[in-house]
């Protein structure tokens, strides 16, 4: 059984999370840029699909002072409800970095928007699931700053790998049926 408040953090293209507080109530939203990002940058430098366990960025230096550029976006002062689109943030304040710090930075800014919004809501327990949880990078950083708070989606749900796109299908059976779909803050 989790600890409440918990949160349910999904590292696809997005960043989302689902909060589940000490009453009992669910809250949703998109945090911040998933793996887009590196996953576009990556792509346009080296012609792979994504950084593979986050080799690049590990290899790389975080420019502090872009991370801070990138997580100053308006974007993060918003309360939730709020959503976002792959497109609405871009890797052009990383240009000038070498492939490496860039690989870093881009993957830094995934980790502290979440970090940050995570920082906010106090969990008592963190499942990460989608494709971002296999960035060691990006994972260390949020385990080093929630430590032992942290459990991989794979442990709760087996294959984490398709937990969002097994979500539509029930909700789209959910609809189906003329059942709910969702909740009012999610």
């Amino acid at each position: 059984k989790f600890k409440k408040p918990c949160s349910f953090i999904n590292i696809g293209g997005i960043s989302n999370i689902t909060v589940l507080d000490n009453r009992g109530r669910l809250t949703a939203y998109d945090i911040g840029p998933g793996m887009c990002l590196i996953d576009q940058y990556v792509f346009l430098k080296k012609k792979k699909l994504y950084d593979n366990l986050g080799k690049y960025s590990s290899r790389g230096k975080v420019d502090t002072n872009i991370l801070k550029q990138f997580l100053d976006d308006n974007y993060f002062k918003k309360s939730p409800p709020k959503s976002l689109d792959r497109n609405y943030f871009s890797f052009n304040l990383v240009r000038n970095l070498n492939f490496y710090d860039a690989c870093a930075t881009l993957s830094a800014f995934t980790a502290y928007s979440i970090i940050n919004d995570l920082k906010k809501i106090n969990s008592q327990n963190i499942i990460i699931s989608g494709g971002g949880m296999k960035n060691t990078f990006i994972l260390n950083l949020i385990k080093s700053n929630f430590d032992d708070k942290v459990i991989s989606g794979h442990k709760i749900y087996g294959n984490a790998k398709f937990i969002e796109s097994q979500a539509f299908a029930f909700l789209g059976i959910r609809r189906i049926k003329n059942l709910p779909i969702s909740f009012p803050g999610t």
